[in-house]
């Protein structure tokens, strides 16, 4: 049953989500400059001596050579992409899950050796991790930095190289991004090679040229966009979903979370919410018996999957705690006091993402001449959830600040919550 923690942790996976897009949209933008420079280049070539074989053959090279530039772009991007998300999901983990639950990763982690940098003070501290290693952390030996460094080396080891490539292998319908790149390269070739041959025979200008071109460059450069925000964002999402794997059965189950707006599709939306629980063979499978699919599993999809953790038996225990910790929907959603700190201090691109630009706007227009700018309470009811563009710019100003303070008021009884949860979790059994 998901709880005040899963809650919070899947406000901090939404957060991280719209950092992880904004990098893709980077991808996409990093291997478009590609495209834009073949154009460049061929126009480049074009002289007053016409059709010759060596302007077919250098435009052939440059064709060829964008091509691998593009492979070679994205594929760095696909690399960085992978270990920023596991990078920033061990961070959330850290940041959210209460450091004791972490004793129950792995029995294997009891018999792990410390690391150099504390084997010193072992040796001076019989009670120092002699038995167990989490003990400091349990007994309250260490900060909480250096808790989470502990926890970061013997539960989250880093990729080797040969990992990092394997997240690379595949992709929506078994085509690999490589393979898309290569069958569209080859397209737009063979078309800009026949329309440079056929305006140069014309004896065209290069502004001419130009328009001859460029819709072939665009049109190559729009799908290879589309494959890079694709990948990146696939291979980002597992290397996310194997990084909760390794925390084994602490994870219960997984939950599709969809980014619901205008261009959610139908289909996205409807699956919004399942769940998909642990199998013994470390799998994840609904009650329908559908497998958890590799997301995203679309072009151009944003769903992503969020984990339901196994709840201690410190919470099973207090029947109190626990009948206010769960989620009586047995849905995960984010939990809105999570977004105040951050909504904060993010970039206002940020800002507008994570609550869409014209809801943002419209809170905008609201609060003209006010000196004030849009805080998260501003667009979410005391439900949490966020408030259509229609309702935001209907609502008068007696009902926004009405509403606002109720608002506050849920979001401060939420931060309690999380943090009598946090405190509840750090008890010894």
């Amino acid at each position: 049953m998901p709880n005040a923690i899963d809650q919070r942790l899947a406000s901090r996976l939404a957060q991280q989500k719209i950092k992880l897009l904004a990098q893709s949209e980077r991808a996409a933008v990093n291997v478009g400059r590609v495209y834009d420079a073949l154009l460049r280049d061929l126009l480049a070539l074009v002289g007053s001596d016409g059709v010759t074989d060596a302007l077919a053959r250098d435009a052939r090279e440059a064709a060829e050579r964008a091509s691998v530039a593009a492979r070679e772009t994205l594929r760095q991007d696909l690399v960085a992409s992978v270990q920023a998300s596991r990078k920033a999901t061990i961070a959330t983990l850290l940041d959210t899950v209460p450091l004791r639950w972490f004793r129950a990763i792995a029995p294997e982690l009891a018999v792990l050796p410390l690391p150099e940098s504390l084997q010193e003070r072992a040796v001076d501290d019989p009670q120092f991790g002699a038995s167990y290693d989490f003990e400091p952390i349990a007994q309250r030996q260490l900060t909480r930095e250096q808790a989470m460094a502990l926890i970061r080396e013997l539960a989250f080891p880093p990729l080797s190289p040969d990992a990092v490539e394997a997240y690379l292998d595949g992709g929506p319908g078994g085509i690999s991004w490589d393979e898309r790149l290569r069958y569209w390269d080859g397209q737009a070739r063979d078309q800009m090679l026949s329309q440079l041959v056929d305006g140069v025979s014309a004896g065209e200008s290069v502004v001419e040229l130009r328009k001859r071109l460029e819709p072939i460059t665009d049109g190559v450069r729009w799908k290879a966009q589309r494959v890079a925000r694709t990948e990146a964002r696939r291979v980002a999402e597992r290397s996310q979903v194997d990084t909760y794997a390794e925390m084994g059965d602490m994870i219960e189950a997984m939950q599709i979370i969809a980014t619901l707006d205008q261009w959610t599709r139908p289909e996205h939306a409807a699956r919004h919410g399942k769940t998909y629980r642990r199998q013994a063979d470390g799998g994840f499978v609904a009650d329908d018996g559908e497998v958890l699919p590799d997301l995203p599993d679309q072009a151009n999809c944003r769903c992503y999957a969020s984990p339901i953790l196994a709840t201690p038996a410190e919470f099973l225990k207090d029947p109190a705690l626990a009948a206010d910790f769960e989620n009586a929907q047995a849905e995960v959603i984010p939990d809105p006091a999570a977004y105040v700190q951050w909504f904060d201090r993010a970039p206002e691109k940020e800002r507008a993402l994570a609550v869409g630009v014209r809801r943002y706007r419209a809170v905008e227009r609201k609060l003209s001449g006010t000196g004030q700018r849009p805080e998260w309470p501003d667009f979410i009811d005391q439900d949490g959830k966020l408030l259509s563009i229609q309702r935001l710019a209907g609502e008068s100003a007696e009902h926004f600040a009405e509403r606002k303070r109720i608002v506050t008021a849920m979001l401060e009884k939420r931060e309690e919550l999380y943090k009598e949860a946090t405190r509840k979790g750090l008890v010894p059994a």
